[in-house]
């Protein structure tokens, strides 16, 4: 099942393992950095 799941930056890591995301769309203005969960392909 597909699901849209919405968390703050700091949480993202927790969430990809526990949710099991393959994918991400993040929404964050330019020039702010975070990092990529490597649950989640660099290609994604």
């Amino acid at each position: 099942m597909s699901r849209i799941i919405v968390c703050p930056l700091d949480k993202i890591a927790e969430l990809s393992v526990r949710h099991g995301a393959r994918e991400m769309v993040s929404l964050i203005a330019e020039k702010q950095d975070f990092h990529r969960p490597a649950v989640i392909a660099a290609a994604r």
